[in-house]
């Protein structure tokens, strides 16, 4: 899975700007996926450069205009080929989990201060997602619900696993 993909599978469901494709990263991808800014706007540049996106200004009364990009034949094409592709292995690439591994080389104290500060950003991202599952409850197809359903078991047993790490650390 490229980002390209991603970007393609969110203009397939709706004309976009670059920030609000931002923002589906933020929010409905962010368990399972990450772009920065950096990176959407030169993915979205070559997509229209291969024809697979274009866009359009739109002017705002009182507001900057906005660049509004839509998928195109040749795009959906190329959703739709990447969907039937064979699905990756899970490359889960995570710095907390590489130093908790050696973690048992720091002092208690320094232990406990990464745990602590892994489990207030689970914590965060947790409630993040109960929020945006309040949101879009209702507006969401069996297989979007179950991604966001899995991203929120899956914070769940890994607050529960932190807080009984820290309390073994007491």
């Amino acid at each position: 899975m490229r980002s390209d993909d991603v970007v393609l599978g969110i203009l397939f469901e709706s004309s976009s700007t670059g920030y609000e494709i931002k923002q589906k990263f933020e929010t409905v991808f962010r368990n399972f996926y990450n772009a920065s800014f950096g990176s959407i706007y030169p993915i979205l540049h070559k997509l229209e450069q291969q024809g697979k996106i274009e866009s359009s200004v739109v002017h705002q009364d009182g507001k900057p205009d906005k660049k509004v990009y839509t998928i195109t034949e040749k795009g959906t094409e190329a959703f739709h080929q990447y969907l039937q592709t064979e699905i990756e292995p899970r490359k889960n690439k995570w710095d907390f989990m590489v130093r908790m591994y050696f973690a048992d080389n720091l002092s208690i104290q320094k232990q406990r201060e990464m745990i602590d500060v892994e489990l207030m950003r689970q914590e965060d991202s947790m409630e993040q997602l109960l929020e945006l599952q309040k949101l879009i409850e209702k507006r969401v197809n069996q297989f979007q619900k179950f991604s966001l359903e899995i991203g929120l078991k899956q914070k769940e047993v890994l607050i529960e696993e932190l807080k009984r790490l820290r309390e073994k650390l007491k």
